[in-house]
């Protein structure tokens, strides 16, 4: 990782490492916590049982062990230093095809807003970066969610207006209905 991250996480107290095992309870947590600060209005249309079991299927621990032992899958967590065992975000990205995609970048409220989803996204570069037959990362994002889009048009996405259905994905998912593709060129730094 580029100096500035270093320097961004070592300002925060923060690691980022390769997810375990040992951290599905945690990733868990995070991923339901996130869940339900990210999709409020969503959730507000559903009982509370029917939002339960949607979490339960999405983000139950036989699925994110699935996330980690898979080896097209790169899974990062972000920790404190000060309790290293303590997990405060974290990202999934999928390496396919041609086309990886970001399926998620996912922090607590308190870590939100401090560079830390810049410095996960340039963490997955890193992984991108070598893979030379990896042409570009996409991902899918709410239309509602104006904020994640904000950022990743910042970090140099472009919509491409085309809905893609991912492996495990659902095709009727009312959360992911824009693509954004970033090209891999716009990520590869070359010496020159």
């Amino acid at each position: 990782m580029f100096g500035f991250f270093k320097r961004h996480l070592n300002k925060h107290s923060l690691l980022i490492t390769d997810a375990t095992i040992d951290d599905l309870s945690q990733l868990r947590d995070v991923s339901i916590a996130t869940f339900k600060e990210t999709y409020i209005d969503y959730i507000k249309t559903k009982s509370d049982s029917e939002i339960e079991a949607e979490l339960e299927d999405i983000y139950n621990l036989e699925k994110l062990k699935e996330w980690i032992m898979n080896t097209n899958h790169h899974c990062l967590v972000v920790r404190t230093k000060s309790q290293p065992q303590k997990i405060v975000g974290y990202s999934l990205m999928v390496l396919e095809t041609l086309q990886a995609k970001l399926s998620k970048i996912y922090l607590l409220r308190a870590y939100q807003g401090k560079g830390l989803g810049q410095v996960l996204l340039e963490a997955n570069y890193d992984c991108l970066r070598a893979n030379p037959e990896i042409e570009s990362l996409s991902l899918e994002v709410w239309e509602k969610n104006q904020a994640a889009k904000k950022f990743y048009k910042r970090m140099g996405f472009r919509e491409t207006g085309d809905k893609t259905v991912y492996s495990g994905s659902d095709p009727h998912n009312p959360f992911y209905d824009e693509v954004l593709v970033r090209d891999k060129v716009s990520f590869t730094i070359t010496n020159s």
